[in-house]
């Protein structure tokens, strides 16, 4: 069973001793966290100072998730966002995602997180991880580009399967001179992934000022309900990764 906490006051220090203490050994991180005031300075020092590293996004060591009416990139928008893991345009993704409200806005556009295991156990029993763990998720980056990589993958720590996840991209075979699944097959398989991911939600978080929730991004993929742009909706995400699992491959973005 998912391992779980509800909203707690912390301070920076203890989000930081909290998340490598779970990391490190579980497979389980998805914390709900009351942090106020919160130091955006002071939280990349301590990451940088524990067995953690910040992973830069394209923005930097911090990015902003607001409504800017961009086009493409979905962290510049309000709307609706589906299930995705974070950093697929990456040789390595980060083993960790957190996200800090600054503003909620009208309150009404909650993140989902899922736990992919369970999904994953019950896509076995009904035959079709056959079919997945043949076929791959090719992320469509802002600029066009095509990363692809494996659909399921094994978790770092608890070697369960996990889903990989993008929310602009396809699902294709992977060809290595085996078996490629057919067009049908990954289509009523990628079907099922979807009906069984909509039933392993194990949080949907409606926000308020001074929150932060961080989880694996290995075992849970997240996703933005909303039905309207909410101009006021303001959270700040950060990226890390455990410094022992890196290697200088990790850095590049770019996989094709």
């Amino acid at each position: 069973m998912t391992s779980m906490t509800t909203a707690t006051s912390i301070t920076t220090e203890e989000i930081v001793q909290e998340i490598v203490a779970k990391v490190c050994t579980t497979a389980n991180l998805l914390e709900v966290r009351d942090i106020e005031p919160f130091d955006v300075a002071l939280f990349l020092q301590q990451v940088g100072a524990s067995a953690l590293q910040v992973v830069s996004t394209h923005e930097g060591p911090v990015s902003t998730v607001i409504e800017k009416w961009h086009p493409v990139d979905c962290s510049k928008q309000t709307t609706q966002f589906d299930l995705h893991t974070d950093g697929l345009y990456r040789y390595r993704v980060p083993d960790i995602v957190a996200l800090y409200c600054e503003n909620p806005g009208r309150g009404d556009s909650p993140t989902r997180f899922v736990d992919t295991r369970p999904a994953c156990r019950e896509l076995e029993s009904r035959g079709v991880m056959s079919t997945l763990r043949r076929s791959q998720i090719a992320y469509i980056g802002r600029d066009g580009r095509h990363f692809p990589s494996d659909l399921v993958q094994r978790h770092p720590v608890s070697g369960e399967e996990v889903l990989n996840l993008g929310a602009r991209g396809y699902i294709c075979p992977m060809f290595d001179g085996g078996y490629a699944p057919s067009i049908r097959e990954i289509t009523e398989a990628v079907s099922e992934m979807y009906a069984s991911l909509d039933r392993a939600v194990v949080l949907s978080h409606r926000w308020a000022k001074g929150q932060m929730v961080v989880c694996d991004n290995y075992t849970y993929v997240h996703g933005r309900d909303a039905h309207s742009p909410d101009t006021e909706r303001t959270l700040l995400r950060f990226w890390f990764s455990v410094k022992a699992r890196e290697t200088p491959e990790s850095q590049v973005t770019g996989k094709s």
